[in-house]
């Protein structure tokens, strides 16, 4: 009997340790748990609070006059790894970073990223469609098509035309909704990259099929917004050449980004900046200075502006005319990949947006430099 009790006793003890154990596990699993939750809240928690920001430094939200608020923005702050200190911020921030998110999934629903890009491709294609068909025929560039078409007179008229349209539209298009291309942009799930170069991809090659190798979805500008100080100057042959470029450019993207696709191989979502004239002048006006900056230390004279540049350069008509008035070869840069003499590369530059369409015309040798800066430093 004894060795029954103190078998009995024994299993009671095992009992009560594994009980105690089977306790002290559960509440580490369950402390584990609130930790996770409360990990989770905090990175959505910090999300929200990014988003908040970028949308009042986007001028999409308003806090009114209420001064607590503006208090609790003011106080909020960052750790030295960046991220934003939660002790900092007030209940009050806390609840205009939810409202803003709410903000966000309304407009999200007001028309999907696929139905925005469906609308916007239909009218480039019912513009610009006829004469993309016939340069793919010819395996002509935009850029060669839009050259050819600016220099014949009843090309430039019918053009000429319809530019304010397409202008107006564009602009009142996205005035209206690139709010919501942003929102639906910024939402889209996996790697994502930015065209931030010229005021659209040239040549012949669809990037994308260099970017999908790296990227789910590269975002692409809308050009007519980037090229709207063109297409509104005084230049007839400028702007429409310009306007059909970027016409037939957009149309080499058209079935990437229609394509019926869970993550979008591309979207075209306007550029904010070109939203707001204010600061579109100031940044071409920054780019115009570096531009003739960079000219002046190329050439080693002294330009004022971009019209004192274009005067000086357009009296060179031969490549090797160009070179031998540089004073520092090494700033004559048009393409990151040549290697070969400067003589070469502008004509290399020449023949990539001019030729078939300049045959025995020589004054774009050293325009080609002026046009290949400004491009470059208004990006």
């Amino acid at each position: 009997m004894w060795g029954g009790r103190r078998e009995s006793r024994r299993r009671s003890r095992y009992e009560i340790l594994y009980i105690v154990r089977s306790r002290w596990a559960r509440s580490r699993m369950e402390k584990a748990l609130s930790n996770d939750a409360q990990q989770t809240h905090e990175e959505r928690l910090k999300r929200r609070l990014h988003l908040l920001k970028a949308e009042l430094e986007a001028g999409n939200l308003h806090i009114g006059s209420d001064p607590n608020i503006a208090r609790e923005l003011q106080a909020v702050r960052h750790r030295e790894d960046g991220e934003i200190d939660l002790n900092t911020v007030g209940g009050g921030v806390r609840a205009l970073a939810v409202e803003a998110m709410n903000h966000r999934q309304q407009t999200k629903q007001v028309i999907s990223l696929q139905e925005l890009q469906h609308g916007y491709f239909e009218s480039i294609e019912k513009v610009f469609g006829n004469l993309y068909r016939d340069m793919q025929r010819e395996g002509a560039t935009p850029f060669q098509v839009a050259s050819s078409v600016a220099r014949d007179p009843d090309g430039v008229r019918i053009f000429r035309k319809a530019i304010p349209e397409v202008v107006s539209w564009v602009s009142n298009l996205w005035e209206d909704a690139h709010e919501v291309a942003h929102i639906h942009a910024q939402d889209i799930n996996g790697l994502k990259s930015v065209f931030g170069g010229e005021t659209f991809p040239q040549g012949k090659k669809n990037i994308v099929s260099c970017t999908g190798i790296y990227v789910d979805t590269t975002i692409l500008p809308d050009p007519f917004l980037r090229a709207r100080v063109f297409l509104e100057g005084p230049d007839p042959e400028i702007a429409v050449r310009y306007f059909v470029s970027g016409g037939l450019s957009l149309l080499q993207y058209k079935e990437a980004a229609l394509a019926e696709i869970d993550v979008p191989l591309v979207a075209v979502v306007p550029d904010q900046l070109y939203l707001n004239d204010q600061i579109c002048e100031r940044v071409f006006r920054l780019a115009d200075d570096d531009a003739v900056e960079h000219l002046k230390s190329m050439f080693g004279v002294q330009l004022s502006n971009l019209d004192e540049a274009h005067e000086f350069l357009k009296k060179f008509e031969t490549a090797s005319e160009v070179t031998a008035r540089l004073t520092n070869p090494d700033l004559l840069l048009f393409d990151v990949r040549d290697t070969g003499p400067a003589e070469a590369n502008i004509e290399s530059y020449i023949n990539k947006f001019f030729v078939p369409f300049e045959p025995g015309r020589t004054r774009w040798k050293g325009r080609s430099v002026l046009l290949c800066r400004t491009d470059e430093t208004g990006q």
